[in-house]
């Protein structure tokens, strides 16, 4: 292994250790810290996103409409949230978000084998700002605020999100040979990807063994985490391609952006808050 090679392992390794030590605290903490790690992962990602934007000058030079387009949708945010909170049952208002996040969400599925795509972001990336990151953060409180009998609900759900990714990657490495998507994400294979679901599916199952909540539950939630998380991966690889750049940003050293590391976490919440309609934990 080369000397830069090495130096970008280490560097990767540090980033992982530390960024996944505050994760898993706020995670496990608290209901508060949970929703402290949402605003922070929103927030972030908002910011990477609408950087990512052609249109917009540097940060620098564009404070002004990068914190009034912030706070905008930080008071759109609140509203939509509280509204929620504080109505009991399964209202309207949810049931509206919901389905309007799962049509963006096939839409960029469907998007993904299309060679003139639905989104030219390229002309304004700022206008899907809620759709990419608002909205699902706010479905991810809307889980962990409905379904509160799921102890340690939001950690669960990351947990099969960091093995869907780790395993899919580990598998793709050893015995990856068909290409799954190579236009879009020439490392991904469909043997990683097949190895990926099976270890993800597995965890699920032990998470509800262990937490003594359903089994079909947690075995469904699984390969809707690992399917609907490879597909926001997939879609933000199309994201960066279509705007030419390798990276949505370099907070995370070695990692990139957060947007490159919350893009699963991101996609998958309108199709959780889905199946949590009719599955409960």
């Amino acid at each position: 292994m080369s000397e830069s090679k090495k130096e970008k392992l280490i560097k990767r390794s540090i980033t992982a250790i530390l960024f996944g030590s505050v994760s898993l605290f706020l995670l496990y903490w608290s209901f508060n810290t949970n929703i402290l790690f949402v605003a922070l992962v929103c927030l972030l990602c908002y910011r990477e996103l609408f950087l990512l934007d052609p249109r917009n000058k540097p940060l620098d030079q564009d404070r002004f409409n990068l914190g009034m387009t912030t706070a905008i949708n930080i008071i759109y945010a609140v509203f939509f949230f509280a509204f929620g909170y504080y109505n009991e049952g399964f209202s309207l208002f949810w049931q509206i978000l919901i389905y309007i996040s799962l049509l963006y969400g096939l839409l960029t599925i469907i998007n993904l084998f299309r060679d003139v795509p639905f989104f030219d972001f390229k002309v304004h990336l700022s206008k899907h700002c809620g759709f990419i990151v608002l909205h699902p953060m706010l479905l991810a409180l809307y889980c962990m605020n409905v379904h509160e009998s799921s102890t340690y609900f939001l950690l669960k759900c990351v947990v099969l999100i960091w093995i869907a990714d780790s395993m899919a990657y580990l598998v793709g490495s050893f015995f990856g040979k068909t290409k799954l998507l190579p236009s879009i994400s020439p490392n991904k294979t469909w043997e990683g990807a097949l190895g990926g679901m099976s270890f993800t599916i597995l965890a699920g199952m032990g998470i509800a063994k262990i937490s003594q909540e359903s089994l079909f539950f947690w075995t469904v939630l699984a390969f809707i985490i690992f399917v609907f998380g490879l597909f926001g991966d997939l879609g933000i690889s199309k994201l960066k391609r279509t705007l030419g750049v390798k990276d949505t940003g370099n907070l995370l050293p070695g990692h990139g952006g957060f947007l490159d590391r919350f893009d699963a976490f991101l996609f998958i919440w309108p199709f959780v808050a889905f199946i949590l309609t009719f599955i409960q934990p």
